[in-house]
C-alpha cells in the first residue's frame, strides 16, 4: 500500500469510536467487513489506533477484538496470539458470542500451532461455559478418526431444521469420515451438507438467513463439491476433476480459507501427475510451496513431499525422487511420534473430564442423603426416635449397599473405560504396522522402479519389473488391511481384482486383457500373503506365454472352500507352454510357486497345451 493511499484511509478513519462502531455494525448485520475495506486495509487502520500510547485500556481492548479477529482472518497468529490472550482475562467485557469467538480463535491458533496442552486447555474452559460438548475435532488432529467420529456422532447437534446447519454438520461428518478412510460414508455426508445448499442457494428468503451465510454459500456449495471429488480421486476417479477443483479454490479466496487452498491444490497435483501434465504439476505443487512459507501444514507438508518425489520419478530424476522420498519418509516418521504422544495427551485429557463428571454426581448423592438425615432427626417423640433410629439404620444400611454399588459400577466403567482405550490403542498401532509395512513395501517397489530406468538391458529390466509386482503385491496386502476394519482377513476377490489391474498396466496389456474373478468372501492373512504371490507368477507367465493367436489374453480366476480345504484353480486361453522346459530351466517364478504351495501343505497340479494353461492348488484352511 503506497503512502498516500495509507494517509489517506487513515485520515478517512481517524475518529477510532465510529471505525469501531462500524466494524461491530458490519460484522453484525447483512453484510460483512471486509465488503466495506479488505483484511489488509482494517489491519492498517486497527494498527493504527491500537498501538497509539494515548490510548486508554477499555478502548484498546475494543478495538482488540476487531484486530485479532483480523489477524486470524489473515493467518498472522503470531500478531494475534498476544492479543487474544490479553481479551481471554475480560471475560465480562464482552458479550456471550463475541467470548465465544475469542476462545475459538486461541483455540485454532494453538492447534495450528501443535501446541496442544493449551488447546486442550481452551476447548476445556469452552466446555465449561457451555459453548461446546464434544472433543471431537482434537481427536481428528492428532489421528483419532474413529473416535472422532464416534464422538461427534454422539455429542455435536444434529439439526433437525436449519438448511446452513444441516449442510455444516454433514460437511463435518463427512471429513471426519474422509480423514478415518471411510470414503464411501464421507462422499454421502458431503451430498448430503450439499441437498441441505439447496434452498439457501434457490431461494431468497430462507431459514437462518444472514450476511454470513450470503457472503459464504457459493464458498461452501465449491467446497463440498470439490469434496466429493476428493473422494473420487482417493478411489482413483479421476473424472471432471480439474474444473470442480479450479472452482473450488477460485471461491476459497472469498473468505481466505488458505488451508482449503492448499489440500485441494495438492488434489490437483495428483491429478495432473496421473495424466502425466508434469508441466501443469509442477506449477500447482510451486503454488502450494509458497503459501506453506506463511503456514504450514503438517498432513499437507507430507503430501507435497510425496507428490514432489513423484514429479522428479516422472521426470526420471532419480536423485531428486530419492531425496523428496525420503524427507517424506523421516517427517512421516516424526510426526508419528508426535501424533503417538499428542493421542495420549488428548485420550488422558478426556479420561480426566469423564473422571470429574463420575466425582460431582456421587459429591451431589452424599449432599442428598446427609439433608435426609438432618429431616429425620427433626421427629421428637419417643415413638417417632424409635421409627427414626429404625429408619437411619435402614437409611444406612441401604447408603452402604448402595454406595457399594456406585462405588463398583464406577469401578468397572473406569476399568472397561480404559480397557476400551487400551484397545483402541493396540488397533490404531496394528493399523500403523500395516501402514509402515505398506508404506515400506511402496518404497521398495519405488526403488526398483527408479533403479529399473538406468539399466539398459531388457532381460535385467524385466527382471527388475518382475520384483516390483512381487513386491507391490505384499504391499497390496498390507493397504488392504489398513484400510480395514478387520485386521486379520482381506477380501479377496477385491484385492485379485486390483492385483490383476496393476499387473495389466505393468504390462501394457490395457486393451487387450478379458478375465473373470470369483471367490469367497474373505481370506486371512496368514495365506492371503503366498496366494497373491502365487497369483502375481501366474499371471506374470500368463502375459509372457498366454496371448492368444489374435493378441487378447483371457483368463479366469476361482477360490472356493468346503469344510476343511480351499481351492484356488486358474486358466488361461493362451498357447501354453512346455511344462519340462520351465522345470528344467529352474525359473524363479515357477520355484516360488512351488515353493508357496508347499507353505500352504498345498497340492499343485499343472497343466498347459496349445488351448491354454491351468493351474490347481488345494490346500488345507488349517496349516499345520
Amino acid at each position: 500500500m503506497s503512502e498516500t493511499k495509507k494517509d489517506s484511509l487513515l485520515k478517512q478513519h481517524e475518529n477510532v469510536e465510529k471505525l469501531i462502531s462500524l466494524w461491530y455494525n458490519k460484522r453484525q448485520g447483512d453484510t460483512s467487513v471486509f465488503t466495506y475495506l479488505t483484511p489488509q486495509e482494517w489491519e492498517t487502520v486497527l494498527e493504527h489506533h491500537y498501538y497509539q500510547s494515548a490510548i486508554d485500556v477499555k478502548l484498546k481492548d475494543k478495538i482488540g477484538f476487531p484486530l485479532a479477529s483480523t489477524y486470524h482472518s489473515l493467518t498472522k497468529f503470531s500478531k494475534a496470539l498476544p492479543i487474544l490472550e490479553t481479551l481471554k482475562t475480560k471475560k465480562d467485557s464482552f458479550s456471550f458470542e463475541n467470548y465465544s469467538y475469542i476462545l475459538i480463535m486461541l483455540e485454532e491458533i494453538y492447534r495450528a500451532n501443535v501446541d496442544l496442552a493449551k488447546a486442550i486447555e481452551i476447548r476445556e474452559e469452552r466446555i465449561r461455559l457451555g459453548y461446546i460438548k464434544t472433543f471431537y475435532d482434537l481427536y481428528a488432529d492428532v489421528g483419532l478418526y474413529d473416535i472422532a467420529v464416534q464422538d461427534f456422532k454422539d455429542l455435536a447437534y444434529k439439526p433437525e431444521n436449519g438448511s446452513f446447519s444441516k449442510m455444516t454438520y454433514y460437511k463435518k461428518l463427512g471429513e471426519l469420515f474422509f480423514k478415518a478412510y471411510k470414503i464411501d460414508s464421507a462422499r454421502a455426508n458431503f451430498k448430503k451438507g450439499l441437498k441441505a445448499l439447496e434452498p439457501i442457494l434457490n431461494t431468497k428468503d430462507y431459514e437462518e438467513k444472514s450476511w454470513y451465510i450470503e457472503y459464504t454459500k457459493q464458498f461452501y456449495y465449491n467446497q463440498l463439491k470439490g469434496n466429493i471429488i476428493a473422494c473420487n480421486i482417493e478411489q482413483d476417479n479421476f473424472n471432471n476433476a480439474i474444473p470442480i477443483l479450479k472452482e473450488d479454490i477460485e471461491e476459497s479466496y472469498t473468505i481466505n480459507d488458505v488451508d482449503n487452498r492448499i489440500h485441494k491444490w495438492l488434489l490437483m497435483a495428483k491429478v495432473y501427475l496421473h495424466e502425466q501434465d508434469l508441466m501443469e504439476a509442477n506449477k500447482v505443487l510451486d503454488s502450494v510451496f509458497e503459501r506453506k512459507r506463511q503456514k504450514s501444514i503438517y498432513n499437507a507438508d507430507l503430501t507435497y513431499l510425496k507428490l514432489r518425489g513423484d514429479y522428479y520419478k516422472q521426470l526420471n530424476k532419480v536423485d531428486s525422487s530419492a531425496f523428496y522420498y525420503r524427507n517424506f519418509i523421516d517427517l512421516r516418521d516424526s510426526l508419528d511420534i508426535i501424533s503417538k504422544k499428542n493421542q495420549s495427551i488428548v485420550l488422558l485429557s478426556s479420561l480426566e473430564n469423564s473422571t470429574q463428571r463420575t466425582i460431582i454426581k456421587k459429591q451431589r448423592l452424599e449432599l442428598l442423603n446427609q439433608a435426609a438425615k438432618r429431616d429425620l432427626k427433626q421427629l421428637q417423640t419417643v415413638l417417632m426416635i424409635f421409627v427414626l433410629v429404625t429408619l437411619i439404620i435402614l437409611i444406612i444400611v441401604f447408603y452402604k449397599n448402595y454406595s457399594f454399588k456406585v462405588k463398583a459400577r464406577s469401578k468397572i466403567k473406569t476399568q472397561n473405560d480404559e480397557l476400551i482405550i487400551k484397545n483402541e490403542e493396540n488397533e490404531l498401532l496394528l493399523k500403523e504396522v500395516h501402514h509402515r509395512v505398506k508404506n515400506n513395501l511402496q518404497t521398495i517397489s519405488s526403488l526398483l522402479g527408479l533403479q529399473s530406468n538406468t539399466v539398459e538391458d531388457e532381460a535385467t529390466k524385466k527382471a527388475f519389473l518382475e520384483g516390483q509386482n512381487r513386491v507391490h503385491s505384499m504391499a497390496l496386502i498390507h493397504k488392504r488391511l489398513y484400510e480395514s476394519d478387520q485386521f486379520g482377513e482381506i477380501t479377496f476377490k477385491d484385492y485379485v481384482e486390483q492385483l490383476c489391474s496393476n499387473l495389466i498396466s505393468s504390462f501394457g496389456k490395457t486393451d487387450v486383457t478379458n478375465y473373470i474373478i470369483s471367490s469367497i468372501d474373505k481370506l486371512d492373512v496368514e495365506k492371503a500373503v503366498p496366494i497373491g504371490l502365487i497369483v502375481n507368477e501366474i499371471l506374470t507367465n500368463t502375459f509372457k506365454y498366454g496371448q492368444s493367436k489374435d493378441g487378447s489374453v483371457k483368463f479366469n480366476i476361482t477360490l472356493t472352500s468346503n469344510e476343511t480345504h480351499y481351492t484356488l484353480s486358474f486358466q488361461d486361453f493362451g498357447k501354453g507352454f512346455n511344462i519340462k522346459d520351465v522345470q528344467k530351466s529352474n525359473s524363479l517364478g515357477h520355484r516360488l510357486i512351488e515353493l508357496l504351495s508347499r507353505q500352504l501343505d498345498g497340492e499343485l497340479k499343472v497343466k498347459s497345451s496349445s488351448k491354454g494353461t491351468s493351474y490347481k492348488l488345494i490346500f488345507p484352511k488349517e496349516i499345520q
